[in-house]
């Protein structure tokens, strides 16, 4: 009989051994599986208290790329590189070059947001290598422990402007040169792209409307990424309506030595007032009116200047050569050489008492006494002032200044003048001829604007939708549209 080679193996030993490796396997994954969930939730917490203690939005953890956006505004690094990770991750697949730029790129970019997010709490350089390094123990202690975010403190950025680098700093100095030859590398590498771009026909780049457009304003569009800073949280329309007329007045009004100076005192003046009213010091102020720094409520300011200058602009176009003729022919007069006695009303004189001395005064220079004589034998109850030649449009009381047009010259007034400030007897001495229309064509339109602007208190909103009607104002965003035209039915 022939041996048999094919012998009867048994198999339950290795489906046994398999069974337990698999069991092992899945538990293992499983278990890492768990730690990775309570690592993830660590630093997603830690991020979230991190944009929180920097004034940012919390929620902002949870979505990518956006997340990162928060945490470089925060600590005064340039968003643009979220831009250069991006396009330099997209260069990758094209070419070798590629390869090394997004390598280089994000290594330099690690480096700068880390170094400047310690500084930003006050930290050292050193803690940036363990945020690098050892993330998932250095973030939580930054976000949950006792760590006070100091305002934004930058590392020294190659590519775009950031505070200086620390000199006596060790390892800022080490990063900053790391960062130099990296960012040195990353420009040229990107510059060599750009040039490919540029040269090659239908190059590797081409320009494309990437963002979601919003509106355009002078041929210009703007996309959701120019205007999020200024619509913050909920598409806020005062933002949106912000960013568009600075958009249009920066061109249209550029500043000067004159509107420095203009803002410059009324930014003044609010902290001078708060500080008075409110114990308020100029810290205090922008904070509690929701600006950032001084730069920021400097800037709201110039905004509301240049409103201003249009709006006088404005004004100007809707007077005619007609009301103009027609001001001019019925209240433009000479200059008036004016005097007059002023009998206050106060604690110390009632009502009654005041017109009762002006009447003895008129009395008194109706049986021949002159102004002089009257104005020296009551000067213990009267306030009297020369107010030497003042023009048909002077910053007087308006009962005051009628008052004075109707009185013929070397004559005075033959009964009591009642202003907000108590009785007047006015003399008017002489007064000029009559100006020619070309002298006084200025203050005659200046005068009919006043007058639309009381009219018409809603004008100044009429003349800054005209404004942005002119600008070709256009909105490829219906819920932008719909805000804005809601917020038209309001301002009308």
């Amino acid at each position: 009989m022939h041996n048999n080679y094919y012998t009867n193996y048994d198999y339950s030993n290795i489906v046994s051994g398999v069974a337990d490796f698999l069991g092992v396997f899945i538990a293992v994954l499983v278990f890492l599986l768990l730690i990775s969930c309570v690592i993830s939730i660590i630093l997603i917490v830690s991020y979230w208290k991190i944009l929180k203690k920097g004034g940012k939005p919390g929620w902002a953890t949870l979505i990518p790329i956006y997340n990162v956006y928060e945490l470089c505004s925060m600590v005064g690094v340039s968003p643009f590189w979220i831009l250069i990770i991006i396009f330099s991750g997209l260069l990758s697949a094209i070419h070798i070059l590629g390869v090394l730029l997004s390598l280089a790129a994000n290594i330099y970019f690690i480096i700068l947001l880390n170094v400047s997010l310690a500084r930003s709490f006050k930290k050292s350089d050193s803690y940036a290598v363990g945020l690098i390094l050892l993330p998932v123990i250095f973030y939580p202690m930054l976000g949950l422990g006792s760590a006070t975010y100091v305002g934004k403190h930058p590392m020294k950025d190659f590519l775009f402007k950031s505070n200086n680098i620390d000199k006596n700093n060790n390892i800022g100095c080490i990063f900053s040169f790391i960062g130099g030859l990296i960012g040195g590398l990353v420009g040229g590498l990107l510059l060599v792209f750009l040039i490919i771009a540029i040269i090659l026909p239908g190059g590797i780049l081409t320009f494309n409307e990437g963002t979601n457009p919003m509106l355009k304003v002078n041929g210009t569009i703007i996309t959701s990424d120019d205007l999020y800073e200024q619509m913050k949280q909920d598409y806020n329309i005062s933002y949106l309506i912000e960013y568009i007329d600075k958009t249009i007045l920066d061109k249209k009004y550029a500043e000067d030595d004159k509107m420095k100076e203009e803002v410059e005192k009324t930014a003044q003046n609010y902290f001078d007032m708060y500080e008075q009213y409110y114990q308020m010091d100029e810290g205090d102020f922008l904070t509690q009116n929701g600006f950032e720094n001084k730069e920021q409520f400097l800037e709201a300011l110039k905004l509301e200047y240049r409103r201003k200058l249009y709006y006088n602009d404005y004004l100007k176009t809707q007077i005619t050569d007609e009301q103009i003729q027609k001001y001019y022919d019925e209240k433009v007069l000479g200059d008036m050489n004016a005097q007059h006695i002023l009998v206050q009303i106060n604690g110390n004189m009632n009502e009654n008492a005041a017109k009762k001395i002006a009447e003895e005064i008129i009395d008194k220079l109706n049986n021949g006494k002159s102004f002089d004589e009257v104005r020296k034998e009551y000067s213990d109850k009267i306030i009297y002032e020369d107010l030497k030649y003042v023009a048909f449009n002077a910053n007087l009381d308006e009962t005051f200044l009628e008052a004075l047009k109707k009185i013929p010259e070397n004559s005075y007034s033959k009964s009591p003048v009642k202003t907000s400030y108590g009785y007047h007897v006015i003399y008017k001495k002489d007064q000029k001829d009559k100006p020619s229309l070309e002298d006084v064509k200025d203050s005659i339109i200046e005068e009919l604007c006043d007058e639309l602007d009381v009219d018409d208190e809603k004008l100044y909103n009429k003349s800054l939708l005209k404004m942005r009607e002119e600008a070709g104002l256009e909105f490829l965003d219906p819920v932008m549209k719909e805000k804005y035209e809601k917020y038209i039915e309001e301002s009308k």
